[in-house]
């Protein structure tokens, strides 16, 4: 849940962008965040004063510095849905192309 949420703050479409960022730490390391500690008041005070589960090694770094703007802790920092599916249809473009280059098994 967002900082902002936990802190009673209007719901916004960048709370959904901080729970989009939740889930590319999941699917990066296979285990939900915070899976190690008590999903209790002292892990919303962690979360509320900054803290985000630790980056799993060998991480894109393209991938790694999206899911940290979506997890800033100030919501107008965060990029918007289109600017999200800008980003990632441009990765999606660059490893099409890729693989369209190296069709050929050279790769």
């Amino acid at each position: 849940m967002a900082p902002e949420i936990l802190r009673k703050k209007p719901y916004t479409p960048a709370s959904d962008i901080y729970s989009f960022s939740m889930i590319m730490w999941e699917f990066a390391s296979g285990i939900p965040p915070f899976n190690h500690v008590a999903h209790d008041h002292h892990l919303i005070l962690s979360v509320c004063k900054g803290e985000r589960p630790e980056i799993i090694e060998n991480t894109p770094k393209c991938y790694i510095d999206l899911m940290k703007r979506c997890w800033d802790s100030d919501p107008s920092n965060r990029p918007t849905i289109t600017m999200l599916e800008n980003i990632i249809s441009e990765w999606i473009r660059c490893i099409n192309e890729y693989y369209e280059i190296n069709r050929d098994g050279n790769y």
